[in-house]
């Protein structure tokens, strides 16, 4: 899908394709963006998942991931409960923020979410993130009242272990409209 950014710039936002995984690792790891592009796309293959990539021209600028089902992640028990797609790691190239590519992703995101048929969606957020928190509300996230929580994890990639951990997140749901026939 090809949007118009805030700055008046376009961008692709699109699933990712193997064949772009070298460039999204590359030009992430500048960032210091350790993430495993491969995981996340054979979870797409398998249709656990869309791995949305923003693209200007042939750069990434952003990228979001949606699971569609609450068991692919590290979150206790009462937001796995909920049965609800999960937005995870939206994030921006810092050079590129402020131009709303984010809530394009996100508007992938939702649409991708109300054409499976869902009617919510949700996300964590840490409580620290006082501007995501407004940016979320303002989309019409709600607070679950779920007591705050860490995430924990491990990723591998190239053989390596990163273990990571998120303190103190909420959850916040949407309720999706339903698509206009």
């Amino acid at each position: 899908m090809r949007v118009l950014t805030n700055a008046g710039k376009y961008v692709n936002i699109q699933p990712l394709a193997e064949s772009e995984i070298p460039i999204l690792t590359n030009e992430l790891l500048k960032c210091e963006r350790l993430i495993n592009h491969h995981q996340r796309f054979y979870l797409q293959c398998e249709g656990k998942c869309f791995y949305f990539i923003a693209w200007d021209e042939t750069l990434p600028v952003g990228h979001a991931i949606v699971y569609w089902d609450s068991d692919m992640v590290f979150e206790p028990q009462a937001v796995r409960n909920l049965h609800i797609p999960r937005i995870e790691d939206l994030w921006v190239m810092p050079h590129r923020r402020g131009e709303g590519i984010a809530s394009k992703l996100m508007d992938c995101v939702e649409a991708s979410a109300k054409e499976r048929g869902f009617s919510k969606i949700g996300l964590d957020v840490r409580l620290s993130y006082h501007l995501a928190r407004r940016i979320y509300q303002k989309r019409g996230y709600k607070n679950t009242g779920i007591p705050a929580y860490e995430l924990r994890g491990v990723s591998i990639i190239n053989g390596k272990e990163y273990f990571w951990l998120e303190p103190n997140c909420i959850f916040l749901i949407k309720r999706l409209l339903a698509m206009q026939k």
